[in-house]
């Protein structure tokens, strides 16, 4: 049975928020039910340690061959 140990703090981590689009939110083409629920807490902790977070999105091409390739990047149709 394992046994309860202090914890140390984190201290080089950072808050990385993925594809937070507006499309994810009440109304939006891609509603997603978690969104008013979560949406509060990245803001605030987003707030919080605004220096340690991270936004990411993606962002769909018009065109299939109107992506940019990029170093080490393979074509995925290969």
């Amino acid at each position: 049975m394992a046994v309860a140990t202090r914890v140390e703090s984190i201290t080089g981590a950072v808050h990385l928020s993925i594809d937070m689009q507006n499309v994810f939110a009440p109304g939006g083409v891609w509603e997603t039910p978690w969104m008013e629920r979560v949406l509060p807490l990245i803001v605030e902790i987003a707030a919080r340690h605004a220096a340690r977070t991270v936004f990411t999105r993606f962002i769909t091409p018009v065109h299939a061959d109107d992506r940019r390739r990029y170093p080490g990047q393979r074509d995925l149709r290969e």
